[in-house]
């Protein structure tokens, strides 16, 4: 795998999406439908002939803590795996979690996708979830023409996207959290806010039993139900909906496609 020096330690200013994600570290966890055999699988399926999982190339965009990027990595050891995220803490995190681990086929970069190039080669897979939905459209278009550019013959690319109708009730949980939202806040406080009033709403029971009102509030009462509660982790560490959508009120992106 080819990586640029110059990749390993890039100065640039401070942004708010950055600033906010440094503060408020976002969940990392491995994504059964982003792994390369199943993304095979799903080729072949489509008459597609894609490479051989076990020793391909595969790039991750927006790797976070490398939830996902090191449970592959740990599986096929015989292939290698570059992970870019634009938070120089999250990648701190994942580094640690390499080294802790012992692999040595997997290398993580605190960098941004528009910065990736013909330079960091070509790659068999190319996985990018949880990341389309909530960033500027430059960036946007810098992950379709990483797809395009950095992706080898045959290769195959997974980007996932928020889309209606499947994403809307989720959408208007979000959009109660933004309204309710101050941008003066530091980030941490503003998804305690968040956190606080998806509790509350989701404690309280439907103002009505029509079909809308039910499915808002299961929404709400869901979130809270797979942590048990809406401020920190449950002992399983996994974060609710509360954790998750809150999360997202930081910026003002995270808009489906219709």
């Amino acid at each position: 795998m080819s990586v640029p020096p110059a990749a390993l330690s890039v100065e640039r200013p401070i942004d708010p999406i950055l600033e906010s994600y440094e503060a408020v570290a976002y969940e990392s966890k491995a994504v059964p439908l982003a792994e390369p055999d199943v993304m095979a699988a799903a080729a072949i399926l489509h008459g597609l002939t894609p490479p051989a999982p076990e020793r391909a190339r595969v790039l991750e965009l927006g790797c976070g803590t490398g939830g996902n990027l090191i449970a592959m990595a740990m599986r096929l050891r015989k292939a290698t795996f570059l992970g870019v995220d634009l938070s120089p803490a999250q990648i701190e995190r994942a580094s640690y979690a390499v080294s802790e681990l012992g692999l040595q086929n997997v290398t993580v970069l605190a960098n941004s996708i528009a910065d990736i190039d013909a330079s960091f080669g070509q790659f068999d897979y190319i996985i990018c979830h949880g990341v389309y939905s909530w960033v500027p459209a430059p960036i946007r278009d810098a992950i379709l023409r990483v797809c395009a550019e950095n992706l080898a013959p045959n290769g195959i690319a997974y980007v996932s996207y928020n889309t209606y109708p499947g994403w809307h009730r989720r959408g208007m949980v979000r959009e109660i959290l933004k309204f309710n939202d101050d941008p003066a806040l530091p980030p941490s406080a503003r998804v305690s806010r968040a956190r606080d009033l998806a509790n509350m709403l989701g404690a309280a029971d439907p103002a009505d039993d029509s079909p809308h009102g039910l499915v808002l509030h299961s929404e709400l009462v869901w979130g809270e139900a797979t942590s048990g509660r809406c401020r920190g982790r449950d002992p399983g560490g996994r974060r609710n909906l509360c954790d998750s959508v809150a999360g997202r009120v930081r910026n003002g992106s995270g808009q489906p496609k219709t």
